[in-house]
């Protein structure tokens, strides 16, 4: 799809949502994420952004914003130079993805655990981007799997992505894994 279709649909999908409401038309909605910009960095290189992104969104008292800016604490608090994956729509932070590469000794597999994953905007499709980022680390660096700690909110989301809950763990919440496809040589 070309720039000004992509704007056409943009406009066209922004119209519809005021008239008709977000849930009438849910399957041209992931068209408005397709401008965000990844990139693979650090959480004490975003800091700045971060804390920016904190000010910007703080008097969102949404539940999904709330949310959104406990976990932003967490990543800013507890992730400190902890690989990350950040959103960007043009100059603004959107969205963020904390994630640990290890190895399992006893099951002799590599891993993605993905720490924290979080939306700054209403706008639909970051996370999603985000997620496919993340699937992009784990091909290159020959993981079997992702896996995710998934509040019951948020199971949907990351089953809708492929990921499947691991039947070994019983606790909330709950334990989501997605075993990573092959990289093609």
């Amino acid at each position: 799809m070309n720039y000004q279709t992509q704007r056409l649909v943009q406009a066209v999908t922004t119209m519809m949502v005021m008239v008709f409401g977000a849930g009438m038309i849910r399957p041209l909605m992931f068209q408005l994420a397709s401008h965000v910009r990844t990139e693979r960095t650090t959480t004490d290189k975003i800091i700045d952004d971060l804390e920016r992104t904190w000010h910007r969104i703080a008097p969102d008292i949404s539940m999904r914003m709330q949310s959104a800016l406990g976990i932003l604490k967490n990543i800013m608090g507890y992730y400190y130079e902890e690989p990350c994956i950040a959103a960007w729509d043009n100059s603004n932070l959107i969205g963020v993805a904390v994630y640990e590469s290890g190895y399992d000794k006893d099951r002799g597999i590599r891993y993605i655990a993905l720490k924290e994953l979080a939306s700054f905007t209403h706008m639909p499709g970051v996370g999603k981007a985000l997620v496919a980022e993340v699937i992009k680390v784990a091909k290159e660096e020959n993981a079997d799997n992702i896996s995710v700690a998934s509040a019951p909110e948020a199971r949907k989301f990351y089953e809708g992505l492929g990921f499947r809950k691991d039947t070994r763990y019983m606790g909330e919440p709950s334990l989501m894994v997605l075993k990573v496809p092959k990289a093609e040589k």
